[in-house]
């Protein structure tokens, strides 16, 4: 199936193939930015037994059906909570938050900060945040990705294992 996404275009796609072979066809996936909704089916197809949840500021683009729907900004205080929600209530309540969450909204590093402080703690132990995009838009975003790693080398306390960079993606590894 061919899925119109600029995931594919941006050259993320073996990232994503890559995480997804090591998730498992039950994963759980919160994507923010939902735009026309192929990134959602493209993770529908990847993740056929598992959770897919958009999210957007905007309520007029496209989730597909069987995703689950959240309007919001990526910013929003009530965001962990209202995606918290949705993982509880999945048919798998025993195991709570995301393999994968993928920040594609607004490529702003004041936003993409808070959306990252706030959904960290969501990632499931051994899995991945991934901010897109990062070299592409606001200039301020280099300075984001810098950021992140010199505030886990200074933390002591870190639950991370790993931060990647590759071409426009950061991908930032929960520790097991």
């Amino acid at each position: 199936m061919l899925f119109n996404t600029d995931k594919i275009g941006h050259g993320y796609l073996p990232t994503y193939l890559e995480l997804a072979a090591r998730i498992g066809t039950a994963g759980r996936v919160a994507e923010l930015g939902v735009a026309d909704g192929e990134s959602l089916r493209l993770w529908q197809a990847l993740f056929p037994h598992g959770l897919v949840v958009g999210v957007d500021n905007d309520g007029s683009r496209l989730w597909p059906a069987g995703t689950i729907r959240i309007v919001a900004g990526q910013g929003d205080p009530d965001l962990p909570g209202r995606i918290a929600v949705a993982s509880a209530d999945h048919p798998d309540p025993g195991r709570p938050g995301f393999d994968l969450i993928v920040d594609d909204a607004s490529h702003r590093s004041d936003l993409t900060r808070a959306a990252f402080t706030n959904l960290w703690p969501l990632v499931r132990p051994g899995r991945w945040y991934v901010i897109e995009d990062w070299s592409h838009c606001d200039l301020m975003m280099g300075d984001l990705a810098a950021e992140l790693v010199e505030h886990f080398r200074e933390s002591r306390q870190s639950d991370v294992e790993e931060i990647r960079y590759r071409a426009g993606l950061i991908v930032i590894e929960k520790r097991p």
